[in-house]
């Protein structure tokens, strides 16, 4: 087992990419039934330097905040830049999901996420959905990776994959290691958000999935770059006898990813979980 690492310069990157994802209706869903509750305590699973925090927070409105962020990098930790907003505080948490990260969940009001839920497996999802549901905690996971990768041309808005040879091969390679332990145990990759929504639901949960897919343009190059130079790690790591296939794709990918025309999109879908109240949307 090991754990799901990533650098600062990749969250730097990738902050401004998600906060543009995200879907808004579904963040504003969590706004309203927040500001009708009594709960103010906050934990953020896998927290990084605080991306998470500083997109949410300002949603959640005026009333006191108290944001638990952690993570098992302790580097990350350091680097996390509080907004300047009144009547909100955090307390940085060097921990594991699998332990400290559970355990939090009876400490606070709400739980959230984000870039997470694929890296989890079947039984830490159990685990969650139980430990929220004992004391009807509403749940907010963003940007969970859903397996489709696609190229688009932004001449003529076609899926331009057919120029690019073995991308179907490459992304079902990647999925494929998505499945290996990131921490948690054998990792659920792109079908956790469908796990966790029928978790909640079986517990009675009023329960909304949407869309957040990144949209990767010429501006985002430096990321599309770091993005492909990952997958190419992965499939090498997950099939190693098929390197020439791998760094063939890798080679028509980056170009691509240098062209002014082209975009990449990456599925994602944000996820939300409310107690099933007179409050729930």
């Amino acid at each position: 087992m090991k754990h799901a690492n990533f650098d600062s310069h990749w969250l730097e990157l990738r902050e401004p990419v998600d906060h543009r994802s995200r879907s808004k209706e579904l963040v504003l869903l969590l706004a309203n039934y927040w500001m009708k509750q009594e709960g103010r305590r906050i934990l953020d699973l896998g927290s990084g330097m605080g991306s998470n925090l500083r997109y949410l927070s300002p949603y959640l409105g005026k009333k006191s905040q108290h944001w638990t962020l952690l993570d098992h990098d302790s580097s990350l930790l350091e680097m996390i830049e509080t907004p300047i907003q009144k009547h909100l505080t955090i307390s940085p948490f060097l921990g594991d999901l699998r332990e400290e990260g559970l355990q939090l969940i009876r400490d606070n009001d709400l739980v959230t996420g984000s870039a997470l839920l694929d890296l989890t497996s079947r039984g830490w999802l159990d685990e969650l959905t139980e430990k929220c549901a004992n004391q009807s905690c509403p749940v907010y996971f963003s940007l969970s990776y859903t397996g489709e990768v696609s190229w688009h041309s932004t001449a003529n808005k076609e899926t331009d994959v057919e120029s690019l040879e073995h991308h179907s091969r490459i992304c079902n390679i990647f999925n494929r290691h998505q499945l290996r332990d990131k921490g948690t145990g054998p990792a659920l990759g792109p079908s956790a958000v469908s796990r966790l929504n029928q978790l909640f639901k079986s517990k009675g949960y009023v329960t909304k999935c949407y869309s957040s897919p990144w949209l990767l343009n010429y501006e985002d190059r430096e990321l599309k770059k770091l993005l492909i130079q990952g997958w190419v790690h992965s499939a090498l790591e997950e099939c190693p006898e098929e390197s020439e296939i791998i760094n063939s794709w890798a080679r028509s990918s980056l170009r691509l990813a240098c062209s002014s025309n082209s975009i990449l999109r990456v599925s994602h879908l944000d996820f939300l979980a409310l107690p099933n109240t007179t409050d729930s949307p």
